[in-house]
Formats: C-alpha cells, structure tokens, sequence
C-alpha cells in the first residue's frame, strides 16, 4: 500500500488510548515523567530514540546509500550523534556536519559525541565541506538532527543560511522529530527545512498535520520510543490522532437476525439536471456503507439515469419528501445553487430536525441565506478548505482556521469536517480528531460525494455523530490507500474508492 503515514510496529501505548497530539510542553513532561517512572536515564532513552530511527533506516535504505547528519549541539543533535554512531558500527558510510545553535552543548549531546570518537568515527566535515561532498554524492541521504522540536524562536543568521542553501539541494532528505526550525504548535515565521520524511517521536506534532507547515514535513512516520503511557491518564489532551485499531474499536460488527430496517433509512439530497453522477457516487457509497435502504431525491431529469445506474436505491422527486420515515438525510452534492434550491433547503430544515450531513453546494447555501443557527444540533458539515473560508471567514493560515473551526463547531453545536491531507474532525466540545488514512488519489471531483454517503450511511445506522465522522472519514481514506495499491494516483477515480469498502471493512473485523 503506498502508505502516507508509517506506524512503528512496536507501538503498545495506545492500543488503550486513542494517539494524543500534545504541544511541545507537554511532550518533554511525557520525557521527564517517563524517566522518573521508570528509573532510567536520559542518555538511555536517547539511545532507544537512536534504535528506532536506525531500525526504520536498515528496513528502508539499502547499505549502499550513504548519509551525511547535520547534528546541533543540543538533545536532537545528540540523537543524530547516536545514529551515526550505529549506522557506522553496521556498515553504513556516515558524515557528520556540527551545527552551533545553542551557547553550550547539551550533556547528551556530549556523551554522544565521545561515544562516536570513540569508536574512531573521524568523517566530521565542515559545512562547506559537507556542501562539497553533497555536490559530489548526490545519492547521499541527509538526516537533519539540528533542532528539532527544541525550537522557541525563528531561525536567523547563519543557521538560516544553512536552512536555505539545504533547501536548495534535491538529496532526499529525513528529520528527526521535526524538520528544523519549525514550530511544533504554531505557524512558523521565518524560513525552515523542508524534508521528505519526518521520523517523529512517540506522537504527531499539530505542525505536522497543518496543510501550512505539514506539506514540508514529507512522509510523517511514527515511532514509539517507550514513554510511559500512564502519563496520558494524567494529561488530557483536546486533539487526537486516528489509528487503524481506533476504527476497530468503534465498529458495530452486525448480527446474524439484524434486518434492512434496523440499519437506517438515509435520504440523500443531492443532484441538479447535469449533475446525476454526484448522486450515484454518493449513493453507492452510502449503500456499500451499510445504510439499510438509501433513498436519492434528485431533479426529475435524472430519474433514469440514477434508477438504471443505482438500481438498489429508490428515487423521490424533489418536492415529494416524505421527511419522517428517514434516519437521516444528506443533503448538497452537485445540488446547484438556485433559487428553488434554495427554499428546498430552507422547507428541509424547517421540517426535519435530527442530525443531518451538510455538503457542497448546500454549505454556501448556508451562507447566502444565513442558515447556520437553523441546522439541527448535532449534524454534520464536511467543507474543504475553500468552502470553510466561504462560510466561514478567510483564515490567514491552517493554525487560525483550525482554531476558527473549533469556535465554530461549539457555538452552533455541529460537527466540521475539514476535509484535507488529515482531515480534521472537530466536535462540539472542542476536541479534534485527525485521521491518518488517504492519499492524494483523493484529489478529484466525486471525493466527497463519496465521503458525504458514507458518513450519513453511519450516522443512519445509529452511530454517534462523532464516531460516524471518525469511522467514515477513516474508512473513505484507508479504501482510497487500497484502491492505490494497484492505480497511480493520477487515474485514481471516486468510483475506485467506492470499490474497496467492502475491502475497508472487511480489515475492522477482529
């Protein structure tokens, strides 16, 4: 599968606890407390954190493949000590490159670095000599060990000269916990690296995960370095990172004497004349889903082509809508923006008033008639980054807009998908669930009316709001990961998503 997010096959901590996404003060609490807990010292955990990145580095690169490590003189670049000192005891040519980026060097950083002089490590380079040696290797993989997460200020002066000139160069690239200079918990100010992978600690770091600063941090690899995981019953957390074992955990495996009716009846609105297909795929989806009966109120024009194309759903005109016999409704793909659509809108939210699923052309409809405060609380509203900004306010950066969604899911008491690279699931009580699974595949017409139908089939089928979103938008990603198993990205199309559902399910199963 060409996974975008690697999970360390050694993870224990949260097959308990769903993944937390802390900010940096409380990751080095979870250091401090996890060496108090368990009676070991700092420079030992380092060499775990060494292990780990060594281990990743034999599965993923063959011998041949040299790297050159450009270390700080702090905790992170006392890690990049620790792996060179191993890389090179197993075989692999290193370079190092010394980075001045604090007054004193760090204990760690120290003990580090002797136990790699004495091993007789001698390939220390200067900086203009490692960017001689990287002109001449171009094969050459660099490990940056700068900064890390240790960063509290904008880089400047010469170590943002070193940033620039890195940039620059198209050697794949691998950071260790975060790409230098960039700011775990906010939008970062001035020029930072830009790395190909990004091998963080324990847990994702809210930087990663913000289209702003997450598109530089490359492939995100997770790596358990064996902190204490009582520290989570000790610190809440507000946003989290979804897992594979979460879904299995929500998943409602279903009885051998359940029947169609007690799996939810969804109405999906959606559809103007032209505009059939975002029907289908919506209702396909919510079909493959699990929803027991899934009926389309489209425009009259599409009647047979949604009665042919989808023969399991049954087809309802737009001004026949029988609103109390529906577990739920979704309304919006390719709906059009009309008057008549409009007050069918309007007649929907006067008439029904459990949780719906809001989505596309129905979310700007939200807007240009000011409709917010009629949705039912609860309900569902799945915009990508523009339609949110249309709803919204613009945002200066993913930092604010998150933010934004949060106030906005809790003042009007709705659930906000914010559809991206890991989309963002904010609920009512503030807290923001980020999922792990999908690719660019995904980035084609249809995406959504795929991912609409298949969290309103949950949400018909009684699964909480939250857990609907949760489950669906997981499952709508980790089928569109299978359905690039044996298709480019480029030629990937919704339809191959809807496809691999039943795939996508049939991995919750215990």
């Amino acid at each position: 599968m060409p996974a975008q997010v690697f999970i360390d096959s050694l993870i224990i901590v949260l097959q308990i606890k769903m993944l937390p996404v802390y900010n940096v003060n409380q990751i080095r609490n979870w250091d401090q407390f996890s060496i108090q807990n368990q009676s070991i010292q700092s420079i030992d955990l380092m060499e775990s954190v060494a292990m780990k990145i060594v281990n990743w580095i034999t599965k993923t690169y063959e011998p041949r493949r040299g790297f050159i490590i450009f270390a700080g003189n702090g905790n992170n670049g006392g890690d990049g000590l620790a792996v060179a000192r191993i890389l090179t005891l197993i075989g692999f040519e290193v370079h190092v490159v010394l980075i001045q980026v604090a007054g004193h060097v760090s204990g760690n950083f120290q003990i580090n670095y002797e136990r790699l002089v004495k091993i007789g490590f001698k390939n220390f380079l200067t900086t203009e000599a490692g960017f001689n040696f990287l002109e001449q290797v171009p094969a050459c993989i660099i490990i940056d060990a700068v900064l890390g997460s240790g960063v509290d200020r904008p880089v400047s002066g010469e170590l943002l000269l070193l940033v620039n000139r890195l940039n620059d160069i198209h050697n794949f690239k691998v950071s260790v916990d975060l790409p230098t200079g960039l700011d775990a918990d906010k939008m970062t100010s001035s020029e930072f690296f830009h790395t190909d992978t990004t091998l963080t600690l324990q847990a994702p770091k809210l930087c990663q995960l913000i289209p702003d600063t997450g598109q530089y941090c490359g492939a995100l690899t997770l790596l358990n370095i064996g902190l204490d995981p009582k520290y989570l019953d000790i610190t809440p957390a507000n946003k989290f990172f979804i897992e594979h074992s979460d879904v299995v955990s929500l998943y409602k495996p279903r009885s051998n004497f359940q029947y169609k009716n007690n799996f939810g009846h969804t109405l999906i609105i959606a559809g103007s004349e032209g505009m059939a297909g975002a029907a289908l795929l919506s209702g396909e989806a919510n079909l493959r889903t699990g929803s027991g009966l899934c009926t389309i109120s489209s425009d009259p024009l599409n009647r047979e082509i949604i009665q042919i194309g989808l023969p399991e759903s049954i087809f309802e005109n737009f001004n026949q809508i029988d609103y109390a016999k529906y577990s739920t409704i979704v309304i919006g793909p390719g709906l059009g923006i009309t008057t008549k659509i409009s007050k069918l809108f309007i007649e929907v939210l006067d008439h029904y008033k459990k949780p719906m699923l809001i989505d596309a052309d129905a979310l700007k409809i939200v807007h240009l008639e000011n409709l917010i405060s009629k949705i039912p609380a609860g309900s569902i509203l799945t915009p990508h980054i523009g339609e949110f900004d249309y709803l919204f306010g613009k945002s200066e950066n993913g930092f604010e807009r998150l933010d934004k969604a949060i106030f906005e899911a809790e003042k009007n008491n709705i659930y906000i998908v914010l559809k991206g690279k890991y989309t963002a699931i904010v609920t009512p009580d503030k807290n923001v669930f980020f999922n792990s699974s999908g690719n660019v595949g995904l980035a084609k017409g249809g995406s959504g009316d795929v991912l609409s139908g298949m969290i309103g089939s949950l949400l018909a089928q009684s699964y909480t709001a939250k857990d609907a979103c949760i489950v669906g938008v997981y499952l709508h990603g980790y089928a569109a990961d299978l359905a690039a198993q044996n298709s480019a990205f480029e030629s990937m199309m919704a339809r191959d998503v809807i496809q691999k559902i039943p795939d996508a399910f049939l991995s919750l199963q215990r």
